[in-house]
């Protein structure tokens, strides 16, 4: 890890490579010095700690090990990688380079790119002496805590601005474990992170990386007990299924239908988030609160932990016990009322929201009355999600919601008894698209539950 220093506004900024770090110095110069327009990947980033650190603010930006490794793996080393030509031996796989990293004294291996983040110029005991310590990952990094650091707005093209070092998409999936290929038979297919591990592998990595998940489990980065995602990718535990399960909400992998869309959720959350464009909290309203209760509120306290409370959440039921948790956060709004009537769906539209999720009543009148309600208080950009398409909690005539949907994906836009016309012109034209995921219950029969979670994204406008 090296260090960008502020000595002026006792400031530190810890980064590694690999761990999104063209990004991170470009949103340190955008506050640091926002009247000149300084290059990144220069000497001046390359900076150990002072002496001492006690008057410092420190942020350190650190990365999951197992993801690193495979970003450097495949930017610097697939053919048309930057650091292929240091690669001298007649055959390179992924199994083969993560050996090579358990040898002294590397010859093929760029060390900068690939040495743990806990070395260079990192050291612990210094940190601990720091006035503040603040480590966000890559991922789920706070830019409003940045900005109050610097007393800087962080501008929105430094927020967006990638430098081009994200792999591009490419069309098609590869199948099947990639550990022992050449890298040419893969590099221009989508290739998720399970697939270049198995148990051979996950242990030479953790070992090698071991320095960087026991600094980063002391605080509060359990990275290595996500194997499971690696070793079982059907049954994994991402960190927001860790908290789905945590808090018993059915949206995790354990608790009573188990349906498991975290998994998208977590896929969702990360395109919201990489087009998000703004250092301003998500917004959030979730309608349903609990299927056991108004003890808790299960779901809410799952994204709030996610987002580590940088969320702006509201949440509505027809149970009016609920209200007891207004002020309970600062972050999270409570209203009541029935989301078949539209009247009392209009609370709702104090303010507009990122992510907007229907998990309540379930019946196909509900949702759609909410949907044609709540659809302009979506912002562009964001997901109108509906749970449990499967499952219907009452006889009704009109046409369910999953035959709606998929209807309007396949160009047909049909009405209904609860939607109309109107409704239709106001809505199609904002759609960008509509992505059906199935649930991954065990208490219903598997082929009820194709399609069971649907997600609209909408439209981003000029």
């Amino acid at each position: 890890m090296w260090f960008l220093v502020d000595e002026r506004r006792k400031i530190i900024f810890g980064w590694s490579a690999k761990c999104g770090c063209s990004h991170i110095k470009n949103i340190w110069y955008s506050v640091a010095n926002p009247s000149i327009a300084l290059p990144i990947h220069t000497d001046n980033d390359f900076n150990s700690l002072p002496d001492t650190t006690s008057e410092y603010d420190v942020v350190l930006i650190i990365r999951n090990p197992y993801k690193r490794l495979i970003s450097g793996f495949i930017d610097k080393y697939s053919s048309f990688g930057e650091k292929r030509h240091m690669w001298t031996l007649p055959s390179l796989t992924f199994r083969i380079f993560v050996k090579e990293l358990l040898k002294e004294n590397w010859i093929e291996i760029d060390a900068h790119h690939f040495v743990p983040q806990t070395t260079e110029m990192f050291n612990e005991c210094a940190l601990q002496t720091a006035k503040t310590l603040k480590i966000f990952d890559i991922e789920r990094v706070d830019y409003s805590y940045i900005e109050a650091l610097f007393g800087e707005s962080i501008p929105k093209s430094a927020i967006c601005k990638k430098f081009g070092h994200e792999r591009p998409k490419f069309e098609g999936d590869f199948c099947g474990n990639v550990s022992d290929l050449e890298t040419r038979l893969y590099e221009t297919k989508n290739v998720k992170m399970h697939q270049f591990y198995d148990d051979e592998i996950l242990n030479l990595v953790t070992e090698y990386y071991k320095s960087d998940f026991a600094f980063f489990k002391k605080h509060g980065f359990d990275y290595e007990q996500l194997r499971q995602e690696l070793t079982h990718p059907l049954n994994f535990e991402c960190e927001l299924t860790r908290l789905a399960n945590k808090y018993k909400t059915d949206k995790g992998s354990t608790y009573k239908c188990a349906h498991h869309y975290t998994r998208h959720y977590q896929q969702i959350i990360s395109d919201l988030v990489r087009d998000h464009q703004t250092t301003q909290p998500v917004d959030l309203l979730e309608i349903g609160l609990s299927r056991d209760g108004t003890e808790s509120m299960p779901s809410l306290m799952m994204w709030n932990d996610y987002f580590c409370g940088n969320i702006n959440i509201t949440g509505f039921d027809i149970r009016r016990d609920f209200l007891k948790f207004n002020g309970a956060h600062p972050n999270i709004r409570i209203f009541c009322g029935d989301q078949s009537i539209i009247g009392e769906l209009n609370q709702l539209k104090y303010k507009t929201y990122d992510i907007i999720i229907d998990d309540g009543w379930h019946a196909s009148k509900h949702q759609q009355i909410s949907l044609k309600t709540l659809w302009a208080s979506l912002n562009p950009g964001g997901y109108y999600i509906i749970e449990n398409l499967h499952f219907q909690p009452i006889d009704e005539s009109g046409l369910k919601t999953k035959q709606l949907f998929e209807n309007w994906k396949s160009g047909v836009w049909i009405t209904t008894e609860w939607i109309g016309l109107m409704d239709i012109c106001a809505i199609a034209p904002e759609i960008e698209s509509i992505q059906f995921s199935d649930s991954n219950s065990n208490n219903f029969d598997k082929s009820i539950l194709k399609h069971a979670f649907v997600f609209i994204k909408k439209k981003h406008f000029d």
